[in-house]
């Protein structure tokens, strides 16, 4: 009866860092707005990305366009990039994408937090699990 309970034990933990190690390889992406499309697709460590805010239609205010984005961090709680947004110019800009959450088969971030010159710009919440 001991023996059973010990090798039960085993197989518990064994197959619970499994799930750990699956739920680690599962890959973390972000939503973006493809406007040549109209749709909306998640990407991993996207070069550019039309970040909208969860909820709202992807026009004007809504909508923050970036390009040349370098990212760091990617897959951890929270990634960083820096690159460029577009609002009546070109400006440099840092994204911060956290509130990394599951989503079905990988994972998601849901929150985007927009810096330049040192000063946060706004923070919005990002689209949620698509499908």
């Amino acid at each position: 009866m001991k023996r059973s309970l010990f090798v039960l034990a085993i197989a518990v933990v064994a197959l619970s860092g499994q799930t750990v190690a699956l739920a680690r390889d599962r890959p973390t992406e972000v939503t973006c707005y493809k406007s040549s499309s109209g749709l909306y697709k998640t990407q991993v460590r996207p070069k550019s990305c039309a970040f909208v805010v969860r909820g709202k239609d992807p026009l004007g205010v809504n909508t923050v366009e970036t390009t040349n984005l370098q990212w760091r961090n990617w897959g951890a709680r929270t990634a960083t990039a820096s690159g460029f947004r577009f609002s009546q110019e070109r400006r440099r800009v840092r994204v911060i994408l956290s509130g990394k959450s599951q989503c079905d088969d990988m994972f998601l971030y849901t929150r985007a937090r927009f810096v330049q010159d040192g000063r946060t710009l706004f923070s919005i919440p990002l689209g949620i699990c698509p499908r």
